[in-house]
């Protein structure tokens, strides 16, 4: 019985690891996927601009407006999240920048 006890114990130990490295791995892969660069940021800030310019010529100014308003917004709150998790000063505004203009990745 205290054989038993000691393999299942040692089998134990070694799922566990075996979990716990399975997990560290999707998280990185995960993480990897969602990285984003100052560059793809800055894509994803001239599509904004280009799509303002074009609401703007195109339609009324105010869907440029509200286009400009809900970036605005979103940068806002990405900041405050960003702040509020210990970031400061310029790095603060890079993360939330990347935060706001990073689907320009995808471009």
């Amino acid at each position: 019985m205290e054989n038993e006890d000691l393999v299942r114990s040692g089998d134990d130990d070694d799922s566990a690891r075996r979990y716990r490295s399975d997990l560290q791995a999707d998280r990185e892969a995960v993480r990897d996927s969602l990285r984003v660069d100052l560059p793809a940021a800055h894509m994803g800030a001239a599509l904004s601009l280009v799509a303002t310019v074009v609401l703007g010529a195109v339609f009324e100014l105010r869907w440029a407006v509200v286009l400009v308003a809900v970036l605005g917004g979103w940068f806002s709150i990405a900041l405050l999240v960003v702040l509020l998790g210990g970031g400061r000063g310029v790095d603060a505004l890079q993360r939330a920048y990347r935060a706001t203009f990073g689907w320009g990745n995808w471009f």
